[in-house]
């Protein structure tokens, strides 16, 4: 029974490290992603990027992403979320907020939807 206990200590620590480690690594990447877009001269904007979902899934939530060229399109919204289970990370879910804005240099317009989702698997390249 010792054993058994031991065991099962040293895998939930494991499982509590990769899940640290693959947050952490997921904040870093987008928000070094969107800082690249942002040097390449895109207007890009966010407030926070945060991962949640532990200890089976990364959450990740952009608040008050902006994306786009001021000349020309400009897509704003309270947040957007990228889900996935820590156990399949090549199965991306894609959360929009129900009222989203794009403007262009005419016009702005809302986008209002029930539910938008969208879901993609991805294979592991060997």
């Amino acid at each position: 029974m010792r054993l058994l206990t031991i065991a099962v200590l040293v895998l939930s620590f494991l499982w509590f490290g990769y899940w640290a480690v693959g947050s952490r690594g997921l904040d870093t990447g987008v928000t070094g992603w969107l800082e690249g877009l942002k040097a390449d001269g895109n207007a890009v904007e966010w407030s926070d990027v945060s991962v949640a979902g532990f200890p089976n899934r990364f959450d990740l939530t952009i608040s008050d992403p902006a994306l786009g060229d001021p000349s020309h399109l400009q897509w704003r919204a309270d947040f957007f979320q990228m889900l996935t289970r820590s156990y399949a990370p090549y199965h991306l879910i894609g959360v929009w907020p129900d009222s989203q804005s794009l403007a262009t240099p005419r016009a702005t317009l809302t986008l209002v939807n029930d539910k938008a989702r969208a879901s993609v698997r991805f294979s592991p390249v060997p």
